[in-house]
């Protein structure tokens, strides 16, 4: 009887330890993975001087625990969302955006010969990675 309390004390012991062993590898596998996530907030574009002049502007807002920087690219679509070209500008500054702070983006465009311009889509570049 002896013998089998040994045993089993012997067995829950190696169970902790291997338990412990594997949680411990999986907190420091989740410390290296980075997920970046933002948040594109105030956007706005508008037009101005009989349509021919587009000003995009909005802010990103860092909700990762990491810095992010990045720019802007604003693309101009038809009415089939087939893109008609695209513009590219700085996001604060081209300064990191630390944790849950807000990056601010504006940039006028001269679409005077894009008569046909339906949409606008703008998308985030990360380039800390």
């Amino acid at each position: 009887m002896r013998n089998f309390f040994l045993v089993l004390f012997s067995m829950c012991t190696l169970l902790y330890h291997c338990t412990a062993s594997a949680n411990s590898n999986r907190i420091d596998n989740q410390k290296s993975i980075q997920t970046v996530q933002y948040e594109v907030i105030d956007l706005a574009a508008d037009t101005f001087s009989d349509n021919s002049l587009l000003y995009v502007s909005g802010k990103i807002r860092n909700t990762s625990f990491y810095p992010i920087q990045g720019y802007i690219i604003v693309r101009f679509q038809d009415v089939d969302n087939i893109d008609m070209g695209f513009v590219e500008t700085s996001v604060n500054k081209n300064l990191p955006i630390n944790h849950y702070r807000t990056g601010a983006f504006e940039i006028a465009v001269n679409i005077e010969k894009e008569t046909k311009i339906k949409n606008v889509s703008v998308e985030f570049i990360n380039i800390n990675k």
